[in-house]
């Protein structure tokens, strides 16, 4: 086993998404890179698995309605320079 941390775009227009990756795999946060401000998901995989699943995201705005059921909040990011406001978390 080696563990590392893994970065996953998202899909900000999404509301729900679906990311592969590697079984075991922990969401550890969300953030912005690059001067694009892409949300990025870092999250400690183990970089020899070779058994992979799907783990559910909701982005929500500040002021939304959060998904229904289970949920693990993640983390938040800004867009434009901060006027938006995004929740991500992870739906078991």
């Amino acid at each position: 086993m080696k563990l590392i941390v893994g970065k996953y775009p998202l899909c900000q227009e999404a509301f729900f998404q679906n990311i592969t990756m590697p079984v075991g795999a922990k969401p550890l946060c969300v953030k912005n890179i690059g001067k694009t401000e892409e949300p990025v998901l870092y999250a400690e995989i183990d970089a020899e698995s070779t058994h992979m699943a799907d783990k559910t995201f909701a982005i929500v705005a500040t002021g939304e309605g959060l998904p229904v059921g289970h949920r693990k909040y993640i983390g938040t990011f800004t867009t434009r320079h901060g006027q938006f406001v995004w929740h991500v978390f992870e739906i078991a």
